[in-house]
């Protein structure tokens, strides 16, 4: 089997190493956020509000007169770690369920499929929504509700890859060598079945922030006076003229999730045989 070079999958796949690099920016810039800029992101300054973009206010100021540039920069450090928590937390979990639900068959099969059948049959957004607002508006419930929706994809994916690989014959040969069934799925079959799940946890990223944003759109994410990127936005659609207050949390919405679907691309590029 080929090995795995970073440096190769960069060079030979430009989109993705662009995607890495606009990664790497909102990653640095976020956690250096409170160095790059000299305004705090939560103090208002109502004798400036509405500054469109200038030297001072490089992304203007908002209604109560707070930077949107800072803001913006706080902001990744809300939406990107409660993007890639739902992606690894529901990955966790739909591969566990998953694995076990193809490995052992019978009963348990047919009962977690249903529940994931029940899951997909509802768009994502809708029933992250429905669940987010049960539990209440804020940051944790919100994350809590895509956890919930988003682990039956993994689930189904894994359960796929583990049905079509347990009957395969260096699997029986570990049977055979008298290895406990458990290990057998954990060391043998579970390794086979990795490379989509990974292709499908990198693409997701860019999903689940662009999912988590639209909660916060709509209310039922953060605390409103908590920099977030959806938030924001949701705010600039009530001042429509001052477009800036829009415009630069949905181009940094947008600009991680095309970086997370290079990076995917790539990635699924890189691990298929076919194209490699």
């Amino acid at each position: 089997m080929a090995t795995f070079s970073l440096s190769r999958f960069l060079r030979r796949n430009p989109l993705a190493r662009l995607g890495v690099i606009i990664l790497l920016a909102w990653i640095v810039l976020s956690a250096a956020a409170p160095i790059v800029s000299r305004f705090d992101p939560k103090k208002q300054n109502i004798s400036s509000r509405l500054s469109a973009p200038s030297a001072t206010w490089i992304f203007g100021s908002d209604q109560l007169g707070r930077d949107v540039a800072t803001r913006v920069l706080y902001g990744g450090r809300i939406s990107l770690p409660a993007g890639i928590l739902v992606v690894v937390v529901a990955g966790l979990i739909g591969t566990t369920v998953g694995s076990l639900s193809g490995f052992l068959g019978g009963w348990f099969d047919e009962i977690v499929m249903r529940i994931t059948e029940v899951f997909l049959a509802f768009p994502t957004i809708i029933l992250s929504m429905t669940i987010a607002a049960a539990l209440g508006p804020n940051l944790i419930n919100a994350v809590i509700a895509m956890i919930v929706v988003w682990w039956p994809q993994y689930a189904r994916l894994v359960r796929g890859q583990v049905l079509s690989v347990k009957n395969r014959e260096f699997v029986e040969a570990s049977y055979a060598l008298g290895t406990p069934r458990l290990r057998v799925l954990v060391r043998t079959i579970l390794p086979n079945c990795i490379a989509p799940v990974i292709v499908m946890a990198t693409s997701d990223l860019g999903a689940a922030i662009l999912v988590f944003s639209g909660l916060s759109f709509l209310g039922l994410g953060p605390d409103p006076s908590i920099p977030e990127w959806g938030r924001m936005a949701a705010d600039g659609l009530q001042f429509f003229d001052q477009w800036w207050m829009a415009a630069f949390p949905g181009l940094a919405i947008c600009t991680v999730a095309l970086g997370f679907n290079f990076v995917g691309d790539g990635i699924r590029d890189a691990l298929d045989p076919r194209t490699r």
